[in-house]
Parts: structure tokens; sequence; C-alpha cells
């Protein structure tokens, strides 16, 4: 997963070009990644892709959402099968993570904000029962991250990270993936959500924390950014 998002950032982001040497074949490698990731790496009975293993001299394939996730997300979207990933988003939903959306018995919102970039990247290859199955999912994912993610105070529930600024990364991230603050990335419904309050209740609460942690500093990006 690492080393896939490596690759992936530095040979399709555009912001990182400058990264490696004018004497590397930039686009030559990127065509050969994207070339071994569609024909030799993704799994056509799913459409994801996903960690490889050898035992007993068996190659056993998995199915992992975070990586699929880091492959559609650097690639924007631009990935065969669309139609399999988005009807495997959903048959995995109650399999535990990385497998699935559940971690601990539970989902949590960076979970949340894997399946919503997903959803939201393949929405113009849905079928019309696809989309309304994805709103319907959605729905539950926002009310869940409204209810048990955070108190009423705006405070992200820190117990399914590793510190405090990456609830607050994961949080902000999945409500700015479904546009709940930002109507120009509500892909999905044309509701207008009453967000303001709570925007202002998080801002206020990332502003008391280290500026300098990157997750942090990203989330309170991504909060502060308007249409």
């Amino acid at each position: 997963n690492m080393v896939v998002s490596s690759l992936g950032q530095l040979l399709f982001l555009p912001d990182l070009e400058s990264v490696l040497p004018n004497s590397w074949p930039r686009d030559e490698l990127a065509a050969a990644l994207i070339q071994f990731m569609d024909d030799k790496w993704q799994n056509s009975a799913t459409g994801y892709w996903g960690a490889w293993y050898e035992e007993d001299g068996k190659v056993i394939k998995t199915d992992d959402l975070s990586i699929t996730f880091h492959i559609v997300s650097y690639r924007n979207g631009k990935v065969e099968r669309w139609p399999t990933i988005v009807d495997h988003t959903f048959r995995i939903r109650e399999m535990r993570y990385p497998y699935g959306w559940h971690h601990q018995g539970t989902q949590n919102n960076h979970h949340a904000y894997d399946v919503a970039r997903l959803l939201r990247l393949g929405w113009s290859e849905m079928t019309f029962l696809q989309k309304a199955r994805a709103r319907a999912e959605l729905f539950i994912m926002l009310a869940r991250a409204q209810r048990l993610s955070m108190n009423y105070d705006g405070e992200f529930d820190a117990k399914p990270y590793n510190k405090v600024a990456d609830a607050y990364y994961f949080g902000v991230s999945f409500f700015d993936e479904v546009g709940y603050f930002r109507p120009s990335k509500r892909f999905w419904i044309s509701i207008n959500f009453d967000s303001e309050p709570l925007r202002q209740l998080i801002l206020g609460n990332l502003r008391k924390l280290n500026s300098e942690d990157p997750m942090a500093a990203a989330a309170l990006r991504k909060l502060e950014a308007t249409d």
C-alpha cells in the first residue's frame, strides 16, 4: 500500500512532477505502472486491487479497500471496470478492514472517506440502481459521522486513530468528500445542509491543535476551502 501510494503520487500527480529529475522517463514509467495495474494486478471479478501473498507455493490474491482507494484516487478515477468496483464496494460493507468497511466491529470516518471517494469518482459510470444504493449508503455514513464520531461540541472521537489530529483529518475529509460543507462537491444529492454551525465548531477545535501536525494542517485546509 505504501509503495503503490508513493509511486502513484510521484508518477500521476502533476504537483509532484518536479520531484523526479528531467532525465527520468516519468510518462513512460506511469504508462507501464498503469498497464501493470490494469492487465496484471486488478481483479477482474471484483475490480479491486490488493496485496498478494505466497503460501506453500500458492499465490493468494486479496481485495483491499485502502489500496484500491489510493490507486483510484491518484489516477483520478480513470480506471477500468467501474460497475464491478461499485458492486464490490457495496458487497464488502460488513467485512473487516482492509477487506471491507468495518473496523473493530464498527465503521469509522477513515474507511467512510475511502468509500465516499470511490463512489464520487465512479458516480458517472454507475447505473440508476447503483446510484440509488450509493445515496442510501452515503446518508447512513453521514448520519453516523455526525452522531457517533463526534460530540455536540464538534470534537472528534480519537479512539479509532493513532492521534487526535488523525481523527480530525479523516472526519473532515469524509465531510468534504460528500460535500457536506461545500455544495460544489455535493455530487450525489442536491439538498442544502445546515452545516455552517458544525463547520465553525470543528474549525475552532482544529485551531487549538498543533498547527505543525501535517494531518491537522491538511484538515484545516479542507475545512477553510470555499466554493
